[in-house]
């Protein structure tokens, strides 16, 4: 799985907290294999996945975290493999901390055929 991550919240502890286990989990359960991270803002914080590719490109925050995903897309085609599953994400799951335990648990029953 390739993860496209749209930042544009600036970096804090709280969000370095929220990001760990949830990428984690992302990479551990669905095989996330390349993060790229699209900054939509000069000081946004760019997560790393703990297992697996991190990329960090510059968007243009045109359409906002639309705009990131078309680019991050943009940047990773030729590297997606025909059974790829490409999952787009907003920095806004850490901003507003709206992930709580049932939501990860819910997120670890699914599988990657209910992505």
């Amino acid at each position: 799985m390739i993860l496209i991550w749209c930042a544009y919240s600036p970096s804090n502890m709280s969000a370095r907290r929220r990001a760990l286990p949830l990428l984690l989990m992302l990479a551990l359960r669905f095989r996330v294999r390349h993060l790229i991270v699209v900054k939509n803002h000069r000081d946004a914080y760019a997560p790393r996945l703990p297992l697996g590719q991190t990329s960090v490109i510059s968007g243009s925050n045109t359409l906002g975290e639309f705009s990131a995903w078309a680019e991050g897309l943009n940047f990773v085609r030729d590297a997606i493999a025909d059974d790829d599953i490409v999952l787009c994400a907003n920095d806004t799951l850490l901003r507003h901390g709206r992930l709580g335990l049932g939501d990860y648990l819910d997120l670890l029953a699914h599988n990657n055929s209910d992505l």
